[in-house]
């Protein structure tokens, strides 16, 4: 039904579930399987269904569509089982505790309901999105520079402190930080040729940082090292002496292939939780 949805709606749309297990359920079936439609869809590859029963053959060019689903820790790690597959990297996670707070039941002068709002909204980015000509959007060459450094820096470090499934999550993130900004651009303007500015730069970039720390948090979880440092991040702390310099931190993070400026920012976020005690200039003491 995901294949006839996407068709009757011209491979266009939103799924939106408030229970992950909803979708969790579908994927397990033999007959349910969508996970490669969904790694597909995200960079809008052609996908097809081809049936013997009525010789049936489906196709869908350039699919559009989003998925937003909300659930519970347990539920993100029975719908993403491994970081391996590609199809966690392919989604932009936000996390959040909250405290239980008891919410008013009697409420009076409600001129309309969030169910109202969310319905304007969806006609008017309907309404924006639906014609079908063509636009060009282009970032700025400065923008594209930075672009290109901040996460050419990312994956260096996040490479080497998550090792190798986090490469995806950084490189994937990089397109969606283009995309965000090529949708807040959109909305900005009906030009057919687009050029993005630094205002919906910079909020896709800020963004997409989030995005990118909560997607680490969740690799965490998936992995199953929930509270623990990164893997190469714990054989280094165990490599260092009770006792050591910012010296022999760097000297033995750089066999384990982590870079310089690396050592002295994790140093400082040590020492912010509590794994480190600063002693002086450059000397420090492991706590745990």
């Amino acid at each position: 039904m995901i294949y006839k949805h996407l068709q009757f709606n011209e491979g266009s749309g939103c799924i939106s579930e408030t229970e992950t297990d909803t979708l969790t359920n579908a994927l397990k079936q033999e007959w349910g399987g969508f996970s490669d439609v969904l790694r597909k869809a995200f960079h809008h590859e052609t996908i097809s269904l081809s049936r013997r029963t009525d010789l049936e053959y489906t196709k869908i060019e350039e699919p559009k569509f989003s998925l937003s689903i909300t659930g519970t820790p347990d539920q993100v790690k029975s719908i993403l089982s491994s970081t391996q597959n590609g199809l966690a990297s392919r989604f932009m996670f936000y996390s959040f505790n909250t405290p239980p707070k008891w919410r008013r039941t009697f409420t009076q002068n409600i001129t309309q309901s969030k169910q109202n709002q969310f319905l304007k909204f969806t006609q008017d980015l309907c309404d924006k999105f639906s014609s079908q000509s063509n636009r060009q959007f282009n970032l700025t060459e400065s923008q594209g520079q930075n672009l290109d450094h901040t996460f050419s820096e990312l994956l260096d470090d996040n490479y080497n402190s998550y090792h190798g499934d986090s490469g995806s999550l950084v490189v994937r993130h990089g397109l969606i930080t283009y995309k965000i900004a090529m949708v807040l651009s959109a909305v900005r303007t009906d030009d057919p040729i687009i050029e993005c500015e630094d205002r919906d730069f910079e909020t896709a970039m800020e963004l997409t940082k989030v995005y990118l720390a909560h997607g680490f948090n969740v690799f965490e979880k998936i992995n199953n090292r929930e509270n623990k440092l990164p893997l190469n991040e714990e054989r280094w702390m165990n490599k260092l002496p009770k006792d050591f310099t910012s010296g022999e931190a760097i000297s033995i993070a750089k066999k384990l292939g982590i870079k310089e400026r690396t050592v002295y920012k994790k140093l400082r976020d040590y020492v912010v939780v509590g794994l480190l005690k600063r002693i002086s200039m450059g000397v420090y003491k492991k706590l745990k």
